[in-house]
């Protein structure tokens, strides 16, 4: 309801323009609180283990288009651009995983560039082999970036929870859940990044071709 008449009032042509600006700050902070109640929810679920997994053959190239697509076309600034890479992955390769925790993972790590970066950046998706046995799925962008120390307490879980910092409450409870569920999915996580050049996720999951 919240986020309902907060639009709403944003796009009221009536009301002055700074009530509007104020409508708009209203709804930018509710859908923040509605992400995290999802991502505590989330969390709670996976670190009890009673989300109901199901696992089934995968196709990440078609998925990951899908993701970006929706993106795309659900009103994204012009300040945000994504582009997507891949390298000699065939269509056809697979994984075994859960296709909603999946969306999920692809999801968390764009909306993390987008929100996470105020005044706009550019979002590079690539997909390539790591080996011959495994997929790449890099999320990296040209944004704020975090110092080494930051960097330090974003890969602690008890940091993620905590959030003593912008750098890690920017980055903390989506990456947890990233990680939570890469770890589900027997992958592998890789975090990088500078002070204001860029944040990137790097995952690896293991892959078959059909």
């Amino acid at each position: 309801m919240s986020m309902g008449y907060a639009d709403k009032l944003s796009n009221n042509k009536s009301i002055s323009p700074e009530g509007r600006g104020q409508a708009k700050i209203i709804l930018r902070q509710s859908i923040k609180i509605k992400e995290l109640v999802d991502n505590l929810n989330l969390f709670s679920n996976l670190e009890y283990q009673v989300s109901s997994t199901q696992f089934t053959k995968l196709y990440p190239i078609k998925i990951i288009r899908t993701v970006i697509a929706d993106f795309l076309n659900n009103g994204l600034e012009d300040i945000y651009t994504i582009d997507l890479s891949i390298t000699d992955v065939q269509s056809n390769c697979c994984i075994n995983g859960d296709e909603r925790l999946f969306i999920r993972v692809i999801s968390n790590l764009l909306q993390n560039s987008i929100t996470h970066n105020c005044t706009g950046c550019n979002i590079s998706v690539k997909i390539y082999l790591h080996s011959i046995n495994q997929l790449s799925i890099e999320i990296a962008d040209d944004g704020m970036g975090a110092s080494a120390e930051d960097l330090l307490k974003i890969k602690s879980k008890k940091h993620y929870i905590m959030g003593d910092s912008p750098a890690t409450e920017q980055h903390g409870m989506g990456l947890l859940i990233v990680r939570q569920i890469v770890d589900l999915h027997r992958g592998n996580m890789m975090i990088t990044s500078n002070p204001n050049d860029g944040f990137c996720t790097k995952i690896v999951f293991e892959i078959e071709v059909t």
